[in-house]
């Protein structure tokens, strides 16, 4: 149970970051669809009120990126019902996994 638990996380991680890293350094908007997950949660009303609830894929999907946020891979500007908004990689992800910023390299700017 809990390797398939760890198996569905790294799924899901890989997925975010490899969507995320399509558009760094712009910050997405993202929902489940982002780890390779159905979106079949919706609202109703103009209040946003949830109308559909979350399934567990995508109650899985905000906890994963919950984490992220929480271990400083992501940085995000707003959570919604079903996603999240403003997501962007760090610094700390890109170096995980090894996108090399020359940018940030202080050799860059040596003569």
């Amino acid at each position: 149970m809990v390797d398939q638990q760890i198996h569905k996380f790294d799924t899901a991680v890989v997925s975010i970051f490899d969507h995320l890293l399509k558009s760094f350094p712009e910050p997405l908007s993202i929902q489940a669809d982002s780890a390779g997950y159905e979106v079949v949660s919706k609202t109703s009303g103009d209040w946003g009120a949830p109308g559909i609830d979350l399934s567990s894929d995508e109650q899985h999907f905000m906890a994963c990126v919950r984490w992220l946020q929480q271990e400083a891979y992501v940085r995000y500007s707003g959570e919604s019902f079903n996603g999240f908004d403003g997501v962007v990689l760090t610094r700390k992800s890109m170096d995980l996994i090894g996108m090399k910023l020359q940018c940030l390299d202080p050799e860059t700017y040596r003569d």
